[in-house]
């Protein structure tokens, strides 16, 4: 429950978006239409399909907004239907994807090769009608795709995609093995696949299903398990699918859904950026994040996909001996060139003030550090541009600091475990208020700072571990610290 003075909550999540490594310079609202297309390669097979897209206003049958857009088919699980997936839609949709989710094969005896036909089907006819003059997508469609499914669906998604040339890449979740063999039908599946699973899920556990399946895949790929998580909670409720995983699991998975998705959400969008719009900076900030979750114990993962050069491990911005310090440490590196450091004073534009070699190609951890001597005092923004041998580039996480007069607002020790001590710029005599506020945005905690009373130490022990920021609200300030709680 977030709780609080609610002006005071709105402007922690806007403190917390304002560094946010990649805001979308543009957000489409959401068009839909329901069109039943038909096979003729077997027999004018009927596939309702639920199409959402990018329109010029939010509606049914709205038209597409300008521009082309890589399209998703998203294939539904056992007895359920595209209701429980239209979540992906309401969240891909905005950022410029069109979403298909097939309502076919929804009952108790599903053929599973038609399915994955289905899904093979609609890449295919959903390319054909960015040359239709009488479709709504006519020149609408990049020529880019992912086929993306859950528990059969997720199955039916290497049966749509082995061997198959039009799809860029695929990203299941609690893929299900099916009859003919998904394990098998991996083997062929050539492109880049992010594959889901969950340490709680009883109805397609990952030793039997995604494991093996993963494990055949031959290009590109990522294993990630999210530690706590259930079977159906990868889409939202369906009684079928709750009442089955219950028969298992009458307690049902520690992890809430809207947790888990969050995570399958921030995992799903920078890898779909960079496959599907050749995004140079979402490479990066897919292994941020991935590192990220594996360090807040959200998931385990395995990274097998060499398109990510640079495993970020750390990247911190802070004031030292009165200057912008900057630090950061790499896991593995991969033909890296160097780094670009990169300054704002916005947080929107940014310029380069100094360049640090690399370490080329390391297995072991690297730490490297930059100190700014041409910045100006104020709120600075901070940045890496990451640049392999080749020309190609990822950027890193932002990170801010305020470079006050004298100092700079500290927590420490960072990471804390029961409290922080809080420390203010020399000088500083004003009141100011303050919070806490989650990754999500949302505030935890909220306090005053009184300032005739040093040091301020907050007490943290209520607090899940995590990463946290602490927020200054005052007269002419607007700061924020991360720390960790352990």
């Amino acid at each position: 429950m977030i709780s609080g003075n609610p002006v005071l909550k709105t402007i922690c999540f806007l403190l917390l978006w304002a560094v946010v490594p990649a805001l979308k310079s543009q957000t489409y609202p959401i068009g839909q239409q329901v069109i039943t297309y038909q096979d003729p390669a077997r027999s004018n097979r009927n596939i309702q399909t639920y199409l959402y897209y990018p329109a010029t206003s939010a509606g049914t049958n709205t038209p597409v907004a300008a521009g082309d857009f890589p399209i998703i088919v998203i294939g539904h699980g056992f007895t359920m239907n595209y209701s429980p997936y239209v979540f992906y839609a309401d969240t891909l949709v905005p950022q410029g994807y069109i979403v298909a989710i097939p309502n076919t094969e929804t009952g108790f005896l599903p053929n599973h090769t038609n399915f994955g036909l289905d899904l093979k089907f609609l890449v295919d006819k959903l390319y054909a009608e960015n040359s239709n003059s009488n479709s709504p997508f006519f020149q609408h469609i990049l020529q880019e795709s992912c086929i993306m499914g859950h528990s059969m669906g997720g199955g039916c998604t290497y049966l749509g995609a082995s061997n198959n040339p039009n799809v860029s890449t695929t990203i299941t979740l609690a893929m299900a093995e099916t009859n003919p063999s998904a394990i098998a039908a991996a083997s062929s599946v050539n492109v880049p696949s992010l594959v889901f699973s969950a340490t709680d899920d009883c109805v397609t556990p990952a030793a039997s299903n995604q494991t093996p399946a993963f494990n055949n895949l031959p290009a590109c790929k990522v294993f990630v398990s999210i530690i706590d998580g259930g079977h159906c909670n990868f889409a939202t409720y369906n009684f079928n699918c709750n009442f089955g995983e219950m028969t298992c699991n009458p307690g049902g998975p520690p992890l809430s859904g809207t947790e888990q998705r969050a995570i399958v959400c921030k995992l799903i969008q920078p890898w779909l950026d960079y496959f599907l719009k050749s995004d140079p900076g979402a490479s990066g900030q897919f292994s941020n994040t991935l590192n990220t979750a594996v360090g807040n114990s959200e998931i385990t993962a395995i990274n097998a996909c060499s398109v990510f050069p640079v495993e970020l491990l750390s990247f911190s911005a802070a004031v030292e001996n009165d200057l912008p310090v900057l630090r950061w440490q790499t896991a593995t590196e991969l033909n890296t060139k160097h780094f670009l450091v990169e300054r704002s004073t916005d947080g929107k534009t940014f310029a380069a003030v100094g360049t640090v070699a690399a370490a080329g190609y390391s297995t072991a951890t690297s730490t490297y550090r930059f100190e700014d001597h041409q910045a100006v005092r104020g709120m600075l923004y901070y940045r890496l541009k990451i640049e392999d041998l080749n020309g190609v580039y990822d950027y890193s996480p932002i990170e801010s600091l305020r470079w006050s007069a004298a100092g700079q607002w500290q927590v420490y020790p960072n990471p804390a475990n029961t409290s922080i001590v809080i420390s203010r710029p020399d000088g500083w005599t004003e009141s100011i208020s303050g919070m806490i506020c989650n990754s999500m945005g949302e505030q935890v905690q909220q306090f005053a700072l009184n300032p005739l009373e040093t040091p301020l130490r907050l007490n943290i022990q209520t607090l899940p571990p995590g990463s946290y920021w602490l927020q200054f609200i005052g007269e002419g300030l607007t700061a924020q610290v991360r720390f960790i709680k352990s």
